[in-house]
Parts: structure tokens; C-alpha cells; sequence
């Protein structure tokens, strides 16, 4: 019915006579819609020939709907009445039963715009999903079980993110870092083998047997060995002096020889041991210093 009535407007305006401005007249061709389906809409006007009359374009607001299109038709005039048409296809998405729409037109005057709405028309929505009545929704509360999936991508991601902040990491710091850790250990080896010799050589003031020489000794040879990485342990006395050319140290080893294997227990061996404990802390700041400076 609306799409006749329009249609009717459309051809029977260029012959009605005019006297004056009317207001525009718009109109929804279709009676009902479908949500997402196009359906179109005419808005018409009759005015003064010597007016100068906008009609909505595509920049306006039409909501609920949404502009597909507008099909214009010629302007025409007779006896100073101008008539235009413009029919506007919409579609709408709003769910909505009853949706209305009323569209203006602009008169521009003395450089200033004056705004006329159309009467307010309505179109129903065609509602596809349909109401179950006398029937009951069941609630559940208890847990589904779903199955869990790995986003391997991004496990992948993090890892070579982490790979690539440690390289870099090491990199920047890894030299510094692992210089201060073999001081570290050097130091702690250095004041446990002090702590176990200083032992022995209490106990040797106090029992003067040539044992406790002998295990303090070997306690020397294998400090050594860990400072230097040389197998000090496995030298004989003649080695180790050849090694190292210092006479106090040749002197208290040759004395500790005697305490060991000819049983010649006398002061020497406590000064020998202190020989060695201050030979070991001259080792250890030589390494020490070496290590630093790398």
C-alpha cells in the first residue's frame, strides 16, 4: 500500500498547484522488514521555485538504520512550484518490533539553514525466531570438563624472548660474571684451607707427632693443586722445590722430610708448617690478582 502511495505522490506532484512551502512528506514503501534486508523510504517536497532546498545525504544520522543507497529523481517545476523526490534504501540490524523514522529537509536562507521534519512513519520488524511458551529452561551449575590445548606459538614465543635476553645478558656481563664467581670460589677454598692448617698446627704444638706434620702437608699439596691446577699432590719434595726455587720454602719442606721419615720432632717442623701457610697465601693472592685483571 505504502509502495503505491508513493509512487502516486511521485507522479502527482508536478500537477498539483502550489501556493507555498509544505513540509516534506516521507514514507516506508514496505509495510514490514526483515533485519538485514534492504527496504526504502521516499521523502518528497514541493516548495517555492526561487527556495534553495538540501535534502539529507549520506554524511546524515539515520539511525535505527543504516544507508545502502538514494535514488534521485529530476527536479521539476511548473508555475514557480519546484517538486523533488528522493527514495533512501535502508537496512537495519535492530530487533526492535516497530522502528520509525522521520528525515528533514534544509531551506537555505540568508546564508543560514533552516530544518523541516517529515512526519514520523513506521515500519515493523518481521521477528524469525519464535517465542516457546509453556516451556521450562533447566539450569546446571556442575562443571563441563574442557579440554585444554597448548598455544605452542606462543611457548615458542616466550622461549626464544627468554634464549634471546640471556645471550644478550651474557654478552654484556658474562666475563664479569664469571670472573667474580671463580674469585668467589677461590676465596671460600682459601679460608677453609687456612681453617683445616691452622688446625693441625695447634694440634702439633700441643702432641708433637709427626703425623699430624705429615697430614698437614698433604692438606698443603692439595691446596695447591686446586689453586694452580698443577698436581702438586703427586710431586715429591725435589719436584715441588724445582717447581717453585724458593729457598725458605726448600728449608721447610727438607725439615718437615725429617720430622716425617727420620722422626727429627723438634721446633722446625711448627715453623715449616707456618712456611707453608705463608707460602699458600702468597700463591693465593697471585692468582688471585691474575684472575682480577683478566
Amino acid at each position: 500500500m505504502k509502495r503505491l502511495l508513493t509512487l502516486l505522490l511521485t507522479i502527482i506532484y508536478p500537477i498539483l498547484p502550489m501556493s507555498q512551502t509544505l513540509p516534506p512528506k516521507g514514507f516506508f514503501q514496505e509495510d514490514s522488514v526483515q533485519i538485514g534486508a534492504p527496504f526504502s523510504f521516499a521523502l518528497s517536497l514541493s516548495y517555492n521555485a526561487d527556495e534553495q532546498v538540501l535534502f539529507p545525504d549520506s554524511n546524515y544520522n539515520y539511525k535505527p538504520f543504516e544507508l545502502i543507497s538514494k535514488n534521485y529523481f529530476p527536479t521539476k517545476t511548473i508555475n514557480g512550484i519546484s517538486k523533488d523526490c528522493v527514495v533512501y534504501i535502508f537496512e537495519t540490524f535492530k530487533t526492535d518490533s516497530i522502528q520509525k523514522l522521520s528525515l528533514p529537509v534544509f531551506y537555505i536562507r540568508n546564508g543560514d539553514s533552516l530544518k523541516i521534519y517529515s512526519q514520523s512513519d513506521s515500519v515493523a520488524i518481521i521477528q524469525n525466531i519464535k517465542t516457546l511458551s509453556g516451556q521450562k529452561l533447566l539450569s546446571d551449575t556442575h562443571y563441563s570438563k574442557v579440554k585444554r590445548t597448548i598455544n605452542y606459538p606462543l611457548i615458542i614465543g616466550i622461549a626464544a624472548i627468554i634464549f634471546f635476553l640471556l645471550f644478550l645478558f651474557y654478552m654484556l656481563f658474562g666475563k664479569a660474571i664469571v670472573r667474580s664467581y671463580k674469585l668467589y670460589v677461590i676465596r671460600k677454598a682459601h679460608l677453609t684451607f687456612l681453617r683445616n692448617f691452622e688446625k693441625h698446627e695447634k694440634e702439633f704444638k700441643t702432641e708433637n707427632d709427626p703425623d699430624i706434620v705429615e697430614r698437614a702437608l698433604n692438606l698443603w699439596k692439595v691446596y695447591l693443586t686446586r689453586l694452580e691446577n698443577i698436581p702438586v699432590n703427586t710431586y715429591t719434595t725435589t719436584e715441588i722445590i724445582d717447581l717453585y726455587k724458593q729457598e725458605d720454602l726448600q728449608q721447610g719442606l727438607q725439615d718437615i722430610d725429617r720430622a716425617i721419615y727420620g722422626g727429627l720432632v723438634s721446633a722446625a717442623p711448627a715453623r715449616s708448617l707456618a712456611i707453608l701457610k705463608k707460602f699458600s697465601n702468597k700463591r693465593f693472592l697471585e692468582v688471585k690478582n691474575k684472575l682480577s685483571n683478566v
